[in-house]
């Protein structure tokens, strides 16, 4: 495996660690919505 191959694979390691962070957030977020939905009702 040439360099830029390995630095294109740590890229994408890199941003697919970012976009499972943002999904968590916003995971955490709709259950904050849904529960406090959940205690209005």
């Amino acid at each position: 495996m040439n360099e830029l191959e390995k630095t294109v694979l740590n890229e994408l390691v890199r941003t697919v660690g970012i976009i499972l962070e943002k999904v968590e957030n916003i995971e955490r977020q709709l259950e904050e919505v849904n529960s406090s939905a959940d205690s209005t009702s």
